[in-house]
């Protein structure tokens, strides 16, 4: 076993290759997910997924074998300036794919089999978040209460996004995760494109890369402070705003106690501190 995610585990097949094996249900899209990285091949300055055979029934994909080692992995054995430079890369991987332009005519999920679309970036992410509310519906009033209530106040902090900004492509699980890293802590390579892949607003993107690293082990409050200080050189203070919007929309995302397992075990718990402040009016976004 290579490695283990939310949503597949990946086996060495062979030194090209590798077996990719879902963790849930098989999955329904992989013939656009196919096509899609395929044209996405070579238009990042680091390696993107490709898969080269789908399985029977979808039962698994053989994909090509990508360079380097999990970030998370790797950020164990980095210390000082190092590791510094290794959240310069993550950051800089972050914003290369949001220059990757999108054609669609609205904003939308682009590998999910039933995409949420809509005509402005602030009703798309609305629409994610009462579609998240409604499915983790009983656990939201057995942990903090009404979920309507909770869903209003998250979708009022959209706000705060802009209306209709460029379409480009979101990765929408960018995290250390995700990020495949040599041991000078460069960004060779990043996986799992999948259901929060979208054509939308790279604020999305920077969130996903920025809230995570407050439940992975590996990550201190250092870190937190380096990537905060790295998004705002580059993006302006003025991003904290989106940030505290799409802090919401991973909160209601993963308000699902199947996320207390491995493995990330911090995310359930994440996801409900979040919704509690969000109930009080306290959410941060940085």
């Amino acid at each position: 076993m290579l490695g283990l995610g939310g949503e597949s585990m990946v086996f060495a097949l062979d030194e090209p290759r590798v077996l990719r094996v879902p963790r849930g249900q098989p999955a329904p899209t992989l013939e656009g997910r196919q096509a899609f990285l395929a044209d996405l091949e070579g238009k990042l300055p680091f390696r993107t997924p490709l898969i080269l055979e789908i399985g029977l029934d979808h039962a698994y994909t053989i994909e090509a074998r990508l360079p380097g080692r999990s970030m998370l992995d790797v950020l164990r054995e980095l210390r000082g300036p190092v590791r510094a430079r290794a959240w310069r890369s993550y950051i800089t991987a972050v914003d290369a794919i949001g220059t990757i332009p999108r054609p669609d005519p609205v904003y939308r999920q682009i590998l999910a089999s039933d995409p949420i679309e809509a005509a402005t970036w602030p009703d798309f992410i609305a629409a994610c978040m009462a579609g998240a509310a409604q499915r983790n519906r009983a656990t939201i009033e057995r942990e903090i209460g009404d979920a309507d209530r909770i869903a209003a106040q998250a979708i009022a902090l959209t706000a705060d996004l802009e209306r209709e900004p460029p379409k480009v492509l979101v990765h929408g699980d960018v995290f250390p995760g995700n990020v495949m890293m040599d041991d000078a802590g460069a960004v060779t390579a990043v996986i799992d494109f999948g259901y929060f892949t979208v054509a939308g607003d790279p604020t999305l993107d920077l969130a996903a890369a920025y809230l995570p690293l407050e439940m992975l082990d590996v990550c201190g409050p250092d870190d937190i402070e380096v990537v905060r200080d790295l998004m705002v050189q580059r993006h302006g203070a003025g991003i904290e705003a989106a940030i505290r919007c799409h802090r919401a929309y991973f909160a209601l995302f993963m308000a699902d106690p199947a996320n207390a397992a491995e493995p990330y075990p911090r995310l359930y718990r994440w996801s409900l501190t979040n919704m509690a402040k969000l109930a009080m009016g306290t959410l941060p976004g940085f």
